[in-house]
């Protein structure tokens, strides 16, 4: 306006700053699909919230927020990614994840936390829909436990331990004992039929998840989890001072080397006479692709890089 001496003045327009995005959702049961209240969600970037629980607020610089009586969620303001996650390294037809976070679930009641990846778009707001996180039983608690028993018996490095169920790694367990026992085949890749079978590689990559390693066991019928886990251990005596560091990976070995050498998630399952631990740790290469085994208790490992 002008001036008291005639002279005029101007006065800069305000500044806009665009708002960040937001990711909705809703998290339940993957089986009954109960919303699961009082989960914190974390979009966490680039970075990895690898444990059980999430970290104090204090040290969490991630948006956050907590799902609500009908698991519905909005975390706000997350800043958008750069970050592009490709797993078509592992072959055709694998999912690439441009502007990607990571989103990361902790539910109170029991289910496993959940840690999977997911396009976030750079504006406005993305819906994730259902997040189907899955509920460890008391059998499967078990074998974890004696997982990370056997584990600390060999001396594995406690920054290594323990182990914890990831949901996606739980659910890909789960997956292959039944595509195994519903397909009739022992193996870690799909038979040409049923056509319906998915690579359990790509099964958790179209989840969000990382490739992991597996080991995978057939039992007679009156058997229990405690054997399939006791075969697996009992590959010890091939590795010379029951060294897993420097021990060969194969089909006498491998089951004994993946157990030891995980370092975050855990999934195990039995369907009909098939026993199945994976194991996944999202950092680095773990263990180059071994050869499919052909005896009825085999292992396999794939590397993962980012």
């Amino acid at each position: 306006m002008p001036s008291a001496n005639g002279t005029g003045t101007q006065t800069a327009a305000p500044s806009h700053t665009p708002a960040l995005p937001d990711v909705t959702g809703t998290v339940v049961d993957d089986t009954s699909g109960k919303p699961i209240a009082g989960a914190a969600v974390y979009v966490s970037e680039a970075t990895i919230i690898a444990g059980a629980t999430p970290p104090p607020a204090s040290a969490t610089p991630w948006p956050a927020a907590t799902t609500a009586a009908d698991g519905s969620f909005d975390v706000s303001n997350v800043a958008p990614s750069m970050w592009t996650a490709s797993f078509a390294y592992v072959g055709t037809g694998y999912p690439v994840y441009t502007t990607a976070q990571w989103i990361d679930v902790f539910p109170t009641d029991g289910h496993a936390a959940y840690h999977a990846i997911h396009t976030i778009a750079a504006t406005g707001t993305t819906n994730l829909g259902s997040i189907q996180i899955a509920l460890p039983s008391a059998a499967d608690s078990a074998w974890l436990n004696q997982i990370n028993a056997d584990r600390a018996n060999i001396g594995v490095p406690p920054v290594n331990s323990p182990l914890i169920f990831d949901s996606v790694t739980l659910q890909t367990a789960r997956y292959w004992a039944q595509q195994m026992a519903t397909g009739n085949f022992f193996a870690h890749t799909c038979p040409p039929a049923p056509t319906t079978c998915v690579e359990f590689w790509l099964y958790e990559t179209q989840h969000g998840s990382i490739p992991s390693s597996q080991n995978i066991d057939q039992q007679p019928a009156n058997a229990t989890w405690q054997n399939a886990e006791a075969a697996f251990m009992g590959e010890t005596a091939n590795c010379p001072g029951a060294n897993w560091q420097t021990c060969p990976f194969s089909e006498s070995t491998g089951h004994y080397i993946n157990i030891m050498s995980a370092t975050n998630w855990a999934g195990v399952a039995s369907n009909s006479d098939n026993y199945v631990e994976n194991f996944a740790t999202p950092i680095s290469v773990i263990q180059s692709a071994a050869p499919q085994a052909r005896s009825r208790r085999t292992a396999i490992t794939l590397p993962f890089n980012r």
